[in-house]
């Protein structure tokens, strides 16, 4: 992956991200216009929770690992999906190919999970998809 594209996929991200962020305020407001502040609340933790799991795992992953991770955790709230990321292991770098298999299996499981929970485990020797149905891929 050259520095270029590298640099625009990244800034592609950046502002989807940013989106992203933005409709979880609007979310937040909108039940506190409610007068729903309880259901902010869970809102609120729910999206911190997922956060605070993602950025332990980006800790551990090389930076083509981190930047997909970042794009199918974005593609995973258009399906209404919680894409749960876990590592086992520390400075996690997965070969282009497996890259691309893992970007396939996360789009399929993501298209099928709708509303449920998705994770993806992922070690020195590879990674495994575990669908809401519980079948696992990798």
């Amino acid at each position: 992956m050259s520095d270029q594209f590298s640099a625009a996929q990244s800034l592609h991200l950046l502002r989807r991200q940013r989106h992203s962020f933005l409709n979880h305020l609007q979310v937040i407001s909108g039940w506190l216009q409610l007068e729903r502040p309880e259901r902010a609340r869970q809102y609120l933790e729910a999206v911190a929770e997922r956060m605070a799991g993602e950025s332990d795992v980006l800790r551990q992953a090389s930076v083509s690992l981190g930047l997909l991770m970042l794009e199918l955790g974005l593609e995973a709230e258009t399906y209404g999906v919680h894409l749960a990321w876990r590592a086992a292991g520390a400075d996690i770098e997965l070969p282009e190919e497996q890259l691309g298999r893992l970007r396939r299996q996360v789009v399929a499981a993501l298209a099928v999970g709708h509303g449920g929970v998705v994770s993806v485990d992922l070690s020195a020797d590879g990674f495994s998809v575990h669908t809401p149905s519980g079948k696992g891929e990798g």
